[in-house]
């Protein structure tokens, strides 16, 4: 952009790699038409046919490079992802666990390979990334629910602590922190979520909880209402803001709150009951 006439890096690999970065993906793509014969340049153009959603174009391009004797687990790894979205979990899995046989310490691909998030696997994948954030956020989700929630802290916090940008992770120590009474610290963990993510509907909603456990009755009725909005199946909203109808006299408002939240919950669940 400084200067157009600094031809290195015009065209190509690393021309696209920098307009990918500024996530100008339809130039990145441009950018590469005319360097198509190499396996990196095939991966590249991979991962950018993942970004604009092309999974067909994506997965032909990851075979491609397969073909042509790229990194054979790199991109067995990521066509096994764009498996995984397109909904072709066989194939997803098939690609997962030969990009492991290749290369045992791709803690990438064993986090994926069957979806599943047993403590046995989320140690083995942090026994090879320690900073695995998907990882380090599935655990806290696994210690939270068994009621570990300093446990749930300590890694929702290392997630952050590798990564800012997480809004799972500040909604979830959030919610920790507020079943542990903290709830100032709570506030400011879902005010953080919800500047990264404004449409966080599970953010919105436990701040809600929080305004409605001070007595913030507007401030929580808003923040249920716009939780709604986003996701009108999201139950704990639409409890909590029959809850705040019922404090201000809004009793039929608050039936057909509940009515509705009865209707998103199966019989015989606690949250049905």
């Amino acid at each position: 952009r400084f200067n157009p006439e600094f031809v290195p890096i015009r065209d190509g690999l690393l021309h696209a790699i920098a307009l990918g970065s500024l996530g100008e993906i339809p130039e990145a793509l441009a950018s590469l038409r005319s360097s198509l014969d190499s396996p990196e340049t095939l991966h590249l153009r991979g991962h950018l046919r993942q970004e604009t959603g092309d999974l067909d174009g994506a997965v032909g391009d990851f075979t491609e490079a397969l073909r042509r004797k790229g990194d054979a687990h790199q991109n067995l790894y990521c066509r096994g992802l764009a498996h995984q979205r397109m909904g072709d979990l066989r194939s997803a899995a098939a690609d997962f666990k030969e990009s492991l046989r290749l290369n045992r310490e791709t803690a990438q691909a064993l986090f994926e390979l069957d979806g599943s998030r047993s403590t046995t696997r989320l140690k083995r994948v942090l026994a090879l990334d320690p900073r695995h954030l998907d990882a380090l956020v599935a655990r806290g989700h696994r210690r939270r629910q068994k009621g570990d929630l300093e446990g749930a802290i300590d890694d929702f916090t290392e997630s952050i602590r590798i990564q800012s940008r997480s809004a799972e992770a500040f909604r979830s120590r959030g919610e920790c922190r507020l079943a542990l009474g903290d709830s100032d610290s709570a506030l400011d963990d879902l005010d953080k979520a919800l500047m990264i993510d404004p449409a966080d509907a599970e953010a919105l909603a436990l701040r809600g909880r929080l305004f409605r456990e001070r007595s913030a009755g507007p401030e929580a009725a808003a923040d249920f209402g716009e939780a709604l909005r986003i996701d009108p199946h999201q139950v704990a909203a639409r409890v909590g803001r029959a809850a705040v109808r019922d404090h201000f006299g809004d009793r039929a408002g608050a039936i057909a709150d509940l009515e509705e939240a009865i209707q998103f919950t199966s019989p015989g669940t606690p949250e049905h009951d």
